[in-house]
């Protein structure tokens, strides 16, 4: 009996540890993620004397960490190469590439980092994050649909903001074209999980 009680003394702590497992905090499965840039497109939509035009960028690139299971801590960084900007012809290239505008040489690239998603219903959330244009920082909200499928993340989805917020358009060459304020912007991103 004595070796009976000891025995069941020495199990006791294990079997305390093994009924505390489960109500430890899973492990999150946060991978990291780098851009498919041949599966992607950002494309943009602005108005020039009053007229619909269409534009894109032809260089970006992204990283980023997420879990899928918990998006609301995702983390995504994106790239784009402003020189990198095509339109319907060289002259509006050019012009767009100034100082006035994108100013390319002082500020060759546009930035925007994620800072998490707000799930709103199924595969719909609301991107949070903050946008660089030529040293300004503003914070952007937008929709984005994301969806899983073999490993990849896509995203798709449309941010709008004024253009003189990040003091592009204006000066001089504003009085050659009558340029819309607001740019809406439609990104389509596909991105595979890389290793860590």
């Amino acid at each position: 009996m004595a070796l009976s009680i000891s025995r069941r003394a020495r199990l006791a702590p294990c079997a305390a540890l093994l009924a505390f497992l489960p109500a430890l905090p899973a492990v999150a499965a946060e991978s990291s993620y780098r851009l498919r840039v041949e599966d992607s497109a950002l494309r943009f939509t602005y108005a020039e004397d009053g007229e619909p035009q269409n534009g894109g960028f032809d260089r970006f690139d992204a990283t980023g960490r997420f879990d899928p299971e918990d998006l609301s801590k995702a983390r995504l960084t994106l790239t784009i190469s402003t020189e990198s900007v095509s339109l319907p012809d060289a002259f509006r290239e050019g012009f767009v590439q100034g100082s006035d505008w994108f100013d390319v040489k002082s500020h060759p690239d546009a930035v925007y980092d994620l800072d998490g998603l707000i799930k709103l219903s199924g595969d719909l959330y609301v991107a949070v994050g903050t946008l660089t244009i030529k040293g300004v920082e503003k914070r952007i909200s937008a929709p984005v649909r994301l969806t899983f499928e073999n490993g990849r993340a896509h995203a798709r989805g449309d941010i709008t903001f004024d253009r003189r917020d990040f003091n592009v358009g204006g000066g001089p060459a504003s009085l050659f074209v009558e340029v819309g304020e607001k740019i809406s912007v439609a990104f389509d991103l596909t991105a595979e999980p890389v290793a860590n």
